[in-house]
This record gives C-alpha cells, sequence and structure tokens, in this order.
C-alpha cells in the first residue's frame, strides 16, 4: 500500500507501529533518531513519515522542517506523548499533516494514515496536472512563434 518511515526514539513504541502498519499492508523502515530518520527518508523515499516530536539529537520540528524543505509533498504525522497545545500547533504550520497523542490505537492510526495516503495522492495528481499545463503552455507558446514566423 504505502512506504511509510517511523521516526521514534521509544523502541517498544517504534516496534509496535512498524508491526501495526505491516500487519495493514504497509512497507515500513524505522529509525530512532533524527539523523538515522533523515538517512533513511532521503534513501528511502517514504510517502509518510510517522514522526516522534522528543528525538535525542534533534527537536522533532526541525526534522518535520528539514523533510518539508527537501520534499514538500511528503506527509508528515507528528505523534508524541506530550499533550500540550502549542506543539500541534507549532507541527501544523510547519506543515505537518496531523497530530496523534501516544498510545495510538490501532484503529486511529489507520484512520489516519488512510487520509494521509488520500492527501499524498492528491498532490501527486496536482503536481502532475502543473507539470502537463506548463508543457501545454510551452507547446502552445511554440505554436505561436512558428505562426509568427510563417
Amino acid at each position: 500500500m504505502a512506504k511509510i518511515l517511523v521516526i521514534d526514539d521509544d523502541q517498544a513504541a517504534c516496534d509496535a507501529l512498524s508491526r501495526s502498519l505491516k500487519h495493514a499492508g504497509h512497507e515500513v523502515s524505522s529509525a530512532r533518531d533524527a539523523a538515522g530518520g533523515l538517512e533513511a527518508f532521503r534513501s528511502g523515499k517514504p510517502e509518510i513519515v510517522l514522526l516522534d516530536i522528543n528525538l535525542p539529537d534533534m527537536d522533532g520540528l526541525g526534522v518535520l522542517e528539514t523533510i518539508k524543505a527537501e520534499s514538500p509533498e511528503t506527509v508528515v504525522i507528528i505523534i508524541t506523548g506530550r499533550a500540550d497545545v502549542k506543539t500541534p500547533v507549532q507541527a501544523l504550520r510547519k506543515g505537518a499533516f496531523d497530530y496523534l497523542l501516544k498510545p495510538l490505537e490501532h484503529e486511529e492510526l489507520e484512520i489516519c494514515v488512510q487520509r494521509a495516503l488520500r492527501e499524498s495522492e492528491m498532490r501527486r495528481q496536482l503536481k502532475e496536472a502543473q507539470a502537463q499545463l506548463i508543457q501545454s503552455e510551452k507547446m502552445s507558446a511554440l505554436g505561436r512563434l512558428a505562426a509568427g514566423l510563417a
């Protein structure tokens, strides 16, 4: 179904998320810190990233910014045990798709992933439509140029 990267420093949470997502038919990779997560992101090109806010080597919001700068179409879902108001607002402003609190229920996770997949597909289709429009405009300009020369 989808290529998903889980970046979470909590091994138990990472394993549980990976098992749940694999059980739902997704291809899952994982990392336990920001450096490993960014390396896995760059090499694996996942459609969806599940990202913990609290990582040992970098704040999750910094990882979010890096992912969005390198690949704006990647859907990032923030996962955390921290239940404050400020962090979700910051994450959403920086481009996160959604924000889920741990512990995650399997059904809640799968619903969020399905929504994220629809969002990813819409972004892909929009990008393709934009590329087609640019190509059409180029061909139209070339046609006008040729008609002007004739």
